[in-house]
């Protein structure tokens, strides 16, 4: 499994033109705003699609199928990410005909009629493809925290429009073991390296928490930047959770 946590991005909300090739559109999109990680979803029509689906008993995607004429998206995700030094589109489609034909895969071509986007950017990781022996498709099979973009001369976290101007030391991008936990709550018990067991008495927003110390009365200030989280066990609506400081 990989799972990680993302705490820096944009959004770009808009409308792609009658007659844009879709992919080429997107990666241009991607070039001209220097994205590596994004998700994304749209909505309307689309003209001449072409669609390739999943074989299980081959291990691979089918054959491209063009599909004649316009085409209305019940649902269109996709993701933007990094193969080597290239970006990789993943559109997965649901199409509907005006007769009621559905078609549904992953999209390989086609125009827009019309089109509604939005696009959600991961700026402080970047999602790396590559090919998959086990399923013989292209996932998500690593994450990388990017260096800076030689092509905007800026680390991703600087780009215009960002929703953090400067990536902060106290916004980490992480990844997730079966047993980590992206969020602390008020009420959990935590087992800190020095300051032993204590509960959760307050969140604040920069990745601090106050904790109580039950055996001394006091009270005290975690920063959990600086920890990975182990849960130990869940009862009575309660996390226990071990506190490990991060190796670098």
């Amino acid at each position: 499994m990989i799972l990680t946590v993302s705490k820096q991005g944009r959004r770009f909300v808009g409308r792609l033109d009658l007659g844009d090739e879709l992919l080429e559109r997107l990666n241009s999109i991607a070039e001209t705003h220097h994205i590596r990680t994004a998700t994304f979803a749209a909505g309307g029509y689309l003209r001449d699609p072409e669609v390739a689906t999943y074989v299980p008993d081959q291990r691979d995607i089918g054959a491209k199928v063009r599909y004649d004429g316009d085409w209305f998206v019940a649902g269109l995700r996709g993701s933007i990410s990094m193969r080597g030094n290239q970006r990789e589109l993943s559109l997965q489609v649901h199409l509907l005909s005006p007769k009621g034909k559905s078609v549904h895969g992953f999209l390989t071509g086609g125009s827009v009629v019309f089109l509604d986007l939005e696009l959600d950017t991961l700026d402080d990781i970047v999602l790396v493809r590559d090919l998959d022996p086990a399923v013989g498709v292209s996932q998500w099979m690593g994450v990388q925290f990017p260096e800076p973009d030689p092509a905007s001369g800026d680390a991703a976290g600087d780009m215009p429009g960002s929703r953090t101007a400067r990536r902060s030391s106290h916004l980490p991008s992480f990844l997730l073991d079966d047993d980590d936990i992206p969020e602390v709550f008020k009420g959990d018990f935590l087992e800190h390296p020095s300051l032993g067991k204590c509960k959760v008495v307050n969140i604040h927003e920069d990745d601090r928490v106050t904790v109580m110390l039950p055996e001394q009365g006091k009270l005290a200030e975690i920063n959990l930047e600086f920890f990975a989280y182990k849960i130990i066990r869940k009862e009575a609506g309660r996390q226990y959770i071990r506190l490990e400081v991060k190796r670098k």
